[in-house]
């Protein structure tokens, strides 16, 4: 123990003291590397979602460099709300016609004439749209890595306020830690878990307390 005590290189103890401050070390590479990242959110007022609503989702606006990868993920987001529970969700198909109808190319942003029209069409309270940001793979060492970024927000159809908004970008080493493990490598895989990341505090806006940040029930 002398050689721990008196900081000298040599003893049994200076080598414990070696082999201590590695496995810190290691330890604090792995709780750094198995961080998620956090989506981005808005502060919430009220309860949007008080009541189970009906909601219309709109296709997502495609900003990557795949043409199929928007309606892809609409797809996934559309999953992930229904799986909700919060609201009644609209049917991807009556969305279409509706948006066809009232010649929407854009839905990934919305004057507010088209949002009363596409309410009108479809009856619904809110609407949820956004962008897809980001979908494909990025070169990291061991091999690509998918990488997806997605920003959401919901639109309250009377009065065209957005109540809520979020964005989150992840690639495959977000929750990598020490050899490898917990490294993303299928794109599909990442998507769904950004989209159920987006929608987690859905549950709480429809009682007011989503995050910690809502208030109470809608006035």
């Amino acid at each position: 123990m002398r050689g721990l005590q008196d900081g000298s290189g040599g003893g049994w103890g200076a080598k414990r003291g070696a082999g201590l401050g590695l496995r810190l070390a290691a330890c604090a590479c792995f709780i750094l590397a198995g961080c998620a990242s956090t989506p981005l959110r808005m502060k919430v007022h009220g309860a949007p979602l008080q009541g189970h609503p009906r909601v219309a989702l709109l296709p997502l606006e495609n900003l990557s460099v795949r043409p199929e990868a928007g309606l892809l993920v609409t797809r996934v987001v559309f999953a992930q709300l229904v799986r909700t529970g919060t609201c009644d969700v609209v049917e991807s198909g009556e969305v279409d016609a509706a948006l066809q109808d009232l010649r929407i190319i854009n839905s990934g942003s919305l004057s507010n004439d088209q949002l009363q029209g596409i309410a009108g069409k479809l009856k619904v309270d809110l609407v949820l749209l956004g962008s897809l940001l980001e979908y494909g793979t990025t070169h990291a060492t061991g091999g690509d890595i998918p990488s997806v970024g997605v920003a959401l927000k919901l639109l309250d159809s009377r009065t065209g306020k957005v109540v809520w908004a979020a964005m989150d970008v992840r690639s495959g080493d977000d929750q990598e830690t020490v050899f490898g493990w917990g490294r993303r490598r299928e794109i599909e895989q990442l998507t769904a878990e950004l989209t159920a990341s987006l929608l987690e505090d859905f549950p709480a806006l429809a009682e007011g307390g989503a995050s910690g940040t809502a208030g109470g029930g809608r006035k």
